[in-house]
Parts: structure tokens; sequence; C-alpha cells
């Protein structure tokens, strides 16, 4: 099952998508962190992050990767409870972090079709 939650930024989302997976989840929590620091607001909006998920009663399985996600495909399991925040930014890493990569025809496929 996929559920995807949107909505606009700083709307609590992420906090709904984690009490959602602590809720239903009955093996393993993995959160998938896609955003970068690139600022210090961004610093502490992580490190809020990371202390929400220490304090919560499910120990969640954290992977940072903010390009590339195919990479982590090996260490996930089939029955694990997947929170991938946030595909925007995600998406956002994989056009613009490297200079015009997303012009580019491997770019284009990289992104696309994952």
């Amino acid at each position: 099952m996929i559920i995807f939650i949107s909505g606009g930024v700083r709307s609590g989302k992420s906090c709904g998508a984690e009490n959602m997976v602590q809720t239903f989840c009955t093996k393993r929590a993995v959160y998938i962190a896609t955003s970068r620091q690139t600022d210090k607001e961004m610093q502490k909006r992580i490190q809020l992050h990371q202390k929400e998920r220490q304090a919560a009663n499910t120990p969640w399985v954290t992977i940072e990767q903010s390009v590339n996600l195919q990479q982590i495909f090996p260490n996930l399991q089939s029955d694990d409870a997947i929170l991938l925040d946030c595909v925007t930014n995600w998406l956002a890493n994989e056009l613009f972090l490297t200079e015009r990569r997303w012009q580019t025809k491997e770019g284009k496929q990289a992104v696309f079709f994952i």
C-alpha cells in the first residue's frame, strides 16, 4: 500500500506521516531523509525531525539519501513501513544538485525512470 500525504510547507505533513507509521507499523519503520543541510534554518528543521523520531515509541531506521534513491533499495525489506520525507526535496535535489543535470537525456532518464 502507498499513502501519499500532501500539503503546504510546514503544515505538519511529516509529523502526521510519522504518527501514521508509528500507529500501523508492525515491523521495521524506515525514514528516508532527502533534505540537505543548506543553511542554519534547514539544519534546525532537520534536528527537530531527528529529535521527534528519537522520542517516539517506534524505533526508526533513518537513511539519509538526498539523491540516487535506487542505491538504498538493497537495504529495504519487503515488510518495512517506509516514510520518504520529502519527495519534492528529492526531486529538486536530482534536478538541480548538479548543474544542468536535468537538461541532459541521462539526467531526465535518471529522474523520471527510476
